[in-house]
């Protein structure tokens, strides 16, 4: 029993340290820009590290390709302008042995959204994609932020 449990805990070990590997696949950064009109754009940048790329809110494809989705909490006194908008060199990568198209990022990418909100104001929401490389997909991961404008 004793044998047992050490090799499970080496094995626990093991798949953590290679998890771990992954953690900081696609790092964020979340900030708030003024408007000469008196509005913010909350600004979430993500910066994808060499190899790896996420995949656009239309990722296309066959289905198994998990849509990066923006979330903006609701809250009194704050106006949500328009939809969240994403600039980033889109790849559009054709797979013809399956017979599909699917897009996604690479590097960086940056999504705005305009708020009309008071100064003091927190913003705050989720940011969820799934990082993935040529070979594999990592789970899917959900980050939470928070603004302050």
């Amino acid at each position: 029993m004793k044998r047992f449990s050490m090799v499970l805990a080496m094995l626990l070990m093991s798949l953590c340290s290679a998890f771990a590997q992954y953690a900081d696949v696609v790092h964020w950064n979340y900030a708030a820009a003024k408007n000469t009109d008196g509005t913010y754009d909350i600004v979430l940048t993500g910066t994808i590290k060499r190899t790896w790329h996420i995949y656009t809110a239309t990722p296309g494809g066959d289905g198994s390709q998990m849509p990066t989705v923006v979330k903006f909490d609701r809250t009194a006194g704050t106006s949500f302008m328009g939809k969240t908008v994403a600039q980033g060199k889109v790849i559009k990568e054709e797979i013809k042995d399956l017979d599909v198209t699917i897009y996604y990022y690479k590097d960086k990418v940056v999504y705005r959204q305009k708020v009309k909100a008071a100064k003091g104001s927190t913003i705050k929401g989720s940011i969820e994609y799934q990082p993935c490389t040529d070979e594999m997909c990592l789970p899917p991961v959900k980050n939470k932020f928070s603004v302050v404008i």
